[in-house]
């Protein structure tokens, strides 16, 4: 999985972050990649965080693929308003983005169903230890020399 990351690119962004400003739903990955790649970019999934995606794309291309999904997937007048959504929204897209499904999309690991990051059941805190059911916990059970059980301390 880790293999299939693009190699040249350290850094990668969050598409749920970016979504969060803009207030619209999430582009679907297949999608997200294919817009970028069919823009000339190279884009992959990374293994750092859940919907997190390396590519060697401006954040501005990034923004104008959002713009051209907003347009397609309106999203409400209220939230239009919001400063930083307003601001965002105000500039139109210096390219239509093409939101197809690429059949390159589809990597070994995705055919193959392999989870990217699987939830472990068994982490996170445990039950407290449980004492034995015949222990006196007033009283030490080793005895002192005289026959005699010490008190516990």
């Amino acid at each position: 999985m880790i293999h299939e990351e693009l190699p040249d690119q350290p850094l990668y962004f969050c598409a749920r972050d970016i979504f969060k400003v803009v207030h619209c739903t999430p582009i679907p990955a297949k999608q997200l990649i294919s817009a970028l790649r069919r823009a000339g970019y190279k884009c992959s999934g990374s293994h750092c965080e859940q919907e997190s995606y390396k590519t060697d794309a401006s954040f501005d291309v990034i923004w104008d693929i959002i713009r051209c999904w907003i347009k397609r997937h309106p999203i409400s007048e209220q939230r239009a308003t919001y400063p930083k959504t307003s601001v965002i929204l105000g500039k139109e897209p210096s390219f239509q983005a093409d939101f197809a499904v690429l059949p390159e999309v589809e990597t070994e690991s995705r055919v193959a169903k392999h989870l990217r990051f699987p939830k472990y059941d068994h982490s996170g805190p445990m039950a407290r230890p449980k004492q034995p059911p015949n222990r006196d916990r007033s009283v030490d059970q080793s005895e002192s020399g005289d026959g005699t059980k010490r008190p516990r301390l």
